[in-house]
């Protein structure tokens, strides 16, 4: 850990020193004593990649975590601090950092670039990261320790940083072997045939020349007829998916005003993307006086989306009078209608289609109870994996048609959806 003023000198590049590392791996936070004062919480400045070499010459990528504190808050209650790096719901890695020094008036600027260093520190791809971050002594609440908090995603492999990366270029390398693979087994049955001149074989000339002509119309009849075949299901489907009409509908009474946004970004991602005519109860709240009416009014509809929220889920599961008269509460009726009416062989079978979308890890945390009795009758969607399949489903088209920053937006709200649900100490985060 080095630290400096930020009016002084810049920050010079980590240096790949057992020194600057020199820092105690802790298993349980180092709790105060009863006589010890909490100390003022530090700021958090930069959260920063680096390429880095290991000592066998491999590439990767660093953390460079950089945090500040002003010096008279450090001289008077500040021992150390207390840092916490956690990838995964049980993976937390802990550093405890100590200084015995004295520090100039002004605001004092830490770096620490250290964790990425060892192998079992390897960064990946795609993977999520929670710092928090704590002075010391730590201030803590009913038991949890309570600091500053960030949370940080791992760009993929087509990232420049990234490209470089022994993870990533064994990758690579994996995908281009299996290119060629299969190219030359593809190359193995087709070598063109070797020309003779050599006379015909009796047995050939016996053969009835008409015969042969009969079955080469025969095989190129059929093989015309499947491409015309392929050629309608095609155009079908996409004449199918460019005049469907979709409804998407959210738990109104929403706390999280996280799965509110990811929602209406979906939402016009259907629609300017997609091609798509899309209702969506949260464009239509100022205007919506009867929400019963405003759902007979657009539920004519080819597809109904569900977007299914861990609020939500409490709410149906347990409704209230408010939460009966909620669009989404009137969605999910009108599914269970439907689908009771398929099950009995009724006249009138299903009119729509179902999707169900959720964006944390563990679908049992979103979905409600009512949906998942008749879950073979619903497709389900979690848009961190699954979004490329949701997106064709509804439109005929590939992500590849959404710009790729709208997509990165997508994946890094999922990850901190899954983040926030599974710690509460950080539920505060998904608020804004």
């Amino acid at each position: 850990m080095a630290q400096k003023d930020i009016e002084g000198q810049s920050i010079p590049p980590p240096k790949k020193t057992f020194k600057q590392c020199d820092v105690e791996v802790i298993r349980n936070p180092p709790y105060p004593t009863k006589n010890e004062i909490p100390a003022p919480s530090p700021k958090w400045q930069n959260i920063l990649l680096y390429p880095y070499k290991t000592s066998d010459g491999k590439c990767s990528v660093a953390w460079n975590l950089t945090w500040s504190q002003d010096g008279k808050e450090i001289h008077k209650y500040v021992t150390g601090y207390y840092l916490t790096i956690r990838s995964g719901p049980f993976v937390t890695v802990r550093r405890k950092f100590s200084f015995e020094t004295t520090f100039n008036n002004g605001t004092i600027l830490f770096n620490y670039a250290c964790y990425g260093w060892d192998d079992n520190e390897e960064i990946q791809p795609n993977e999520g990261y929670v710092f928090t971050l704590l002075a010391l002594p730590i201030n803590h609440i009913k038991g949890y320790p309570s600091g500053s908090q960030q949370i940080a995603t791992v760009p993929d492999c087509r990232n420049q940083l990234l490209q470089n990366t022994c993870y990533c270029i064994n990758n690579s390398e994996r995908d281009m072997y299996k290119y060629y693979d299969d190219e030359d087994n593809g190359e193995s049955g087709s070598a063109d045939p070797e020309i003779r001149n050599t006379p015909p074989s009796s047995d050939t000339e016996t053969k009835p020349f008409g015969v042969i002509v009969i079955v080469v119309i025969i095989v190129l009849f059929l093989l015309l007829s499947i491409f015309i075949v392929i050629v309608w299901i095609k155009q079908r489907q996409r004449s199918d998916c460019g005049s469907k009409s979709v409804l998407m509908l959210v738990f109104q009474a929403e706390k999280s005003t996280l799965h509110f946004d990811i929602s209406s970004r979906i939402a016009s991602m259907l629609k300017k993307y997609g091609e798509l005519e899309v209702s969506f109860n949260l464009w239509s709240m100022s205007e919506m006086e009867d929400t019963f009416q405003w759902f007979d009014d657009n539920k004519r509809c080819d597809h109904i989306v569900l977007v299914c929220t861990p609020e939500g889920k409490k709410n149906c599961d347990r409704p209230t009078q408010d939460a009966s008269n909620d669009p989404f509460m009137i969605g999910l009726n009108q599914f269970k209608k439907e689908i009771q009416r398929t099950l009995w062989w009724q006249s009138n079978p299903k009119t729509h289609s179902f999707s169900c979308i959720y964006f944390e890890r563990n679908p049992e945390s979103s979905i409600p109870n009512i949906i998942e009795l008749y879950k073979s009758n619903v497709a389900f969607y979690n848009l961190r994996k699954d979004f490329d399949k949701f997106f064709y489903k509804l439109t005929g088209k590939h992500k590849t048609a959404i710009p790729e920053a709208q997509l990165h937006y997508i994946y890094n709200t999922c990850s901190k959806l899954e983040f926030c649900n599974n710690d509460r100490n950080i539920a505060h985060l998904c608020k804004s």
